[in-house]
């Protein structure tokens, strides 16, 4: 499940690993 906070969070991790 992923919740608009949660996405907000993955995305968070993506750029943080770009």
């Amino acid at each position: 499940p992923t919740s608009r906070y949660d996405w907000y969070k993955i995305w968070d991790s993506l750029n943080q690993r770009f």
